[in-house]
């Protein structure tokens, strides 16, 4: 129990890295490097270290891990762009992973997300 609430007290935190690295409008100007790789090791952690991470694989939802998988995907793709020197590229493929990531959250553990915001409303 007490590491359901550990996890549940997390999602505003998640939210917020998601806010930080929200979706770039076209017309914004690309990070620079070190901004990027800042946000690739952000991101990075978020989809494999994190206990969102730790929750999907644990659901063992269909859905959740396949959409986890398509996060690492937009992942590794950011880091080769990055890698290439393709920053505009990597800059617009880190938000998509992480949108991929939350949506893999949300179905892991439905419940829980919808408890949190209760709570937090």
């Amino acid at each position: 129990m007490r590491a359901l609430l550990k996890r549940i007290a997390l999602i505003p935190l998640f939210a917020a890295a998601l806010s930080a690295v929200a979706l770039t409008p076209a017309s914004a100007p690309v990070p620079d490097r070190d901004q990027i790789e800042r946000r690739l090791g952000a991101v990075e952690t978020l989809i494999e270290k994190s206990s969102a991470a730790r929750q999907i694989e644990q659901s063992a939802v269909p859905e959740a891990l396949a959409r986890h998988a398509v996060a690492r995907e937009y992942l590794v793709k950011a880091k080769a762009a990055f890698a290439a020197g393709d920053l505009q590229s990597a800059s617009r493929l880190l938000p998509e992973a992480s949108v991929k990531m939350f949506e893999a959250v949300r179905i892991a553990a439905p419940e829980q997300i919808t408890k949190a915001s209760r709570s937090t409303t």
